[in-house]
């Protein structure tokens, strides 16, 4: 599936604040894939979103990459 960023419809509302990006600058096409397939695309597949949505933006772990879905469990079983 690929989105233009010009879409609104599917735009993860965390895209202009996580921190996954400013990481990751140097690796442009990283970058431009995670946001095609997780921001622009199915952003509730995200581990980045999960967190963000569920337990706040500030709460992410530098390590939690986009498709870590095992740690998603762990690091909110923590947090409750």
């Amino acid at each position: 599936m690929q989105i233009s960023e010009g879409t609104t419809e599917c735009v993860c509302e965390f895209i202009n604040e996580c921190p996954f990006f400013e990481r990751h600058e140097g690796l442009e096409n990283t970058v431009r894939t995670v946001k095609e397939v997780f921001c622009y695309g199915e952003k509730q597949d995200c581990a980045l979103y999960q967190i963000a949505r569920e337990i706040g933006i500030q709460h992410l772990p530098d390590e939690l990459l986009p498709f870590d879905h095992l740690s998603v469990e762990s690091i909110l079983s923590q947090r409750t």
